[in-house]
């Protein structure tokens, strides 16, 4: 497996060592247990750096010796894996309407999950997180959690952690989150749009293992993308690159906005397929789902009545599917990338690549003369953002600063 990294200036030697370091980390924690000479193999460092870097690694407790490698002649090389009892990690996901926790071991397997408080009224967010962090560590834990990251739907100015831009809760601008949980837990804590976590997730965990160049597409109550570029997760000049559900579909929803949502939020989220039907039913169109109270309508509903065939869900999800169709297409077209990956709420609807994968993807192909990448459906599903955050928060806690604000490819 050759790879090579790319950078617009020369990197120094103390970032060259910081890269390498992320990376070997990073692969004895998937490979593991593995050698030195094998990690040097594998990644294409030279043997002196790379053990240096597990010199570091074995000083200060993340990696640990695990027995010895069979060998048919002479020295028998040692066997080194992630040290799993040097600590854990809280990845914190805010992008739903109830707070989501994970404690992770350094391996990158999850110790515990839980669903926290309600935020759908986003006050006093800053009470309920404290108490959710605290419910998940319950006492045995406090003292072991060595980092925390917390993914939030807005956008994050990189250099402070503050909110600078909070559609959804306008509550949160200008709130900084991470610097009084930091202050309250004694750890560091790291900020970080909730879908560009999710991007990265199944970047390293998912359906994007593969690529370098991935879309990654969140659909659920609103609409985001995270784009990951040469293996780089790519922010845009002010963190709200990916903001797709503020998009312009056509010259008659330009300076469209409704209170908290963009035109395609409003039009082709998973909550928008709920209010299609209750406007069907009203009109009084002929369809299954007037047998459903209105008030206990759902999405599942909407998409298990298409699946019978009721032409009135069928239509519903055609008309989002186009919608979605446009500015997928629209994103082959700007980014080229090698897979589009479809997340959030949608994943969990009944036969979700049926209804909506597969008719999104002829759509596309239709509309590009080139051509087109897979498109395919999350396998993190609603854990992205919160797998994401861990991830984040040991890769962060490792080197520094996180990697990913430089290319994450192996140093030659």
């Amino acid at each position: 497996m050759r790879r090579t990294l790319k950078f617009s200036k020369t990197a120094s030697a103390q970032l060259q060592y910081k890269i390498n370091m992320s990376i070997i980390f990073h692969y004895i924690r998937q490979q593991g247990p593995i050698t030195r000479a094998n990690v040097a193999r594998d990644l294409n460092i030279s043997a002196p750096a790379v053990s240096r870097v597990i010199e570091r690694l074995s000083s200060e407790g993340y990696v640990v010796e695990t027995g010895k490698a069979k060998s048919k002649t002479g020295k028998k090389p040692i066997l080194l894996k992630t040290n799993d009892h040097k600590g854990f990690v809280v990845g914190i996901d805010l992008g739903r309407d109830r707070i989501r926790c994970r404690l992770s071991n350094f391996s990158g397997l999850a110790t515990k999950n839980m669903w926290g408080a309600n935020i759908e009224d986003s006050e006093n967010i800053l009470e309920k997180l404290h108490g959710d962090i605290n419910r998940l560590l319950e006492e045995k834990y406090k003292d072991l959690v060595k980092a925390i990251c917390i993914g939030v739907p807005a956008v994050i100015d990189e250099a402070s952690g503050r909110i600078t831009s909070a559609p959804l809760y306008d509550s949160w601008k200008n709130l900084d989150i991470g610097g009084y949980i930091e202050n309250i837990m004694g750890v560091p804590v790291y900020m970080e749009n909730n879908v560009n976590l999710a991007a990265l997730a199944e970047k390293n965990y998912g359906q994007g293992q593969k690529f370098d160049d991935i879309f990654y597409i969140e659909i659920g109550n609103g609409i985001g993308g995270g784009i990951i570029a040469d293996n780089h997760l790519w922010r845009g000049s002010d963190g709200s690159a990916g903001e797709i559900g503020f998009s312009i579909v056509s010259q008659e929803n330009l300076g469209f906005r409704v209170q908290s949502k963009g035109f395609l939020e409003k039009h082709a989220s998973v909550t928008s397929l709920k209010e299609r039907a209750i406007n069907a039913v009203k009109e009084g169109r002929q369809t299954v789902l007037r047998d459903i109270p209105l008030e206990k309508l759902t999405p599942e509903d909407i998409c298990k009545a298409a699946l019978q065939g009721d032409d009135v869900s069928n239509s519903i999800i055609e008309e989002v599917n186009r919608l979605l169709a446009v500015i997928i297409t629209n994103a082959v077209f700007l980014l080229n990338p090698q897979i589009m990956i479809i997340g959030g709420d949608v994943c969990t609807l009944p036969e979700a690549g049926r209804l909506f994968v597969e008719p999104i993807t002829r759509l596309v192909k239709d509309s590009v003369p080139f051509g087109v990448p897979d498109i395919q459906l999350s396998l993190l599903e609603e854990d992205a953002g919160v797998i994401g955050a861990s991830f984040m928060a040991m890769e962060a806690l490792l080197v520094g600063e996180f990697p990913y604000k430089i290319s994450q490819k192996v140093l030659a």
